[in-house]
């Protein structure tokens, strides 16, 4: 469960890396600089955080991200991320005995 937690905690980061103008081999280096040992709900809440900051900026959706699968825009590489921290969320909630049901709506966008 813990790698589970580090991955999206190292994907958070490397979202903010990527919508900030790294390019794909920088924003994964940057994913691990900062650690995985402390607190793990506080590293993830920062993460959230800083990522609601950036993809918040004024044109952070039409600006060109360098993804691993290539140049795509903010809007599509949010789709992309979004996906993934459902998934994993959903993942997150059935290793622990939680609720893993998800939002309907939520689903259907993300789909």
């Amino acid at each position: 469960m813990k790698d589970l937690a580090d991955h999206v905690l190292g994907g958070n980061r490397f979202a903010v890396a990527l919508l900030s103008g790294a390019t794909a081999d920088d924003a994964f280096a940057y994913a691990f600089e900062g650690g995985f040992d402390a607190d793990p709900v506080a590293l993830t809440r920062d993460s959230a955080d800083a990522q609601l900051e950036v993809f918040a900026l004024p044109g952070a959706l039409d600006r060109t991200v360098h993804h691993p699968v290539g140049d795509i825009d903010g809007a599509t590489f949010l789709r992309l991320h979004l996906s993934d921290l459902l998934l994993h969320g959903w993942d997150l909630a059935l290793s622990v005995g939680g609720d893993e049901s998800m939002d309907d709506e939520l689903v259907a966008i993300v789909w």
